[in-house]
């Protein structure tokens, strides 16, 4: 057989570079929808890390905030047991009135001993107290610290996804 025309060579060859370009462009267009598609489960998977991180500092914050009542409801609870001995002691003293005068030093300094126990034991309990607290607080702060840069670093990826506007 004659070889074909010149005209049908460059058609067949115009055809065949065609699609091939088809064939690069769908490659490409895949390949771009794959990496979306990736990029909307890394922002889906840091949106739900943020949402932890969120729930986590809301949970140290009440933590820290239900330690913080009880601290001061056991320190109203020492301050009552601190009256009431006060009572007690005066109530005591008054009653001993007339025992002798070594004895009433004696009892004073019981009562001396045992009020400055008291004294330390609530400026240990507020010291530990003002700790708790500092970790709390520092704990809180560290979070909000990871969530912000979580935030920031999701925000980046869905303005460099996201088309503007």
């Amino acid at each position: 057989f004659p070889p074909p025309p010149r005209r049908r060579k460059a058609e067949a060859e115009a055809a065949m570079r065609e699609t091939e370009a088809a064939a690069v462009r769908s490659k490409r267009e895949g390949e771009a929808r794959a990496e979306r598609l990736r990029l909307e489960a890394d922002a889906a998977a840091e949106a739900a890390r943020v949402a932890m991180l969120e729930w986590e500092v809301e949970w140290e914050a009440a933590a820290a905030e239900s330690l913080a009542t009880r601290h001061e409801e056991a320190l109203e609870e020492l301050e009552r047991r601190k009256e009431r001995q006060a009572e007690e002691e005066a109530a005591a003293v008054r009653a001993q009135k007339d025992a002798s005068r070594s004895a009433l030093r004696a009892q004073q300094a019981a009562a001396a001993m045992h009020a400055k126990r008291m004294q330390q034991e609530e400026e240990a309990q507020a010291a530990a107290a003002a700790e708790t607290r500092r970790r709390a607080l520092t704990r809180i702060q560290a979070a909000a610290r990871g969530l912000a840069t979580r935030m920031a670093f999701v925000d980046g990826m869905l303005t460099a996804v996201l088309p503007a506007g």
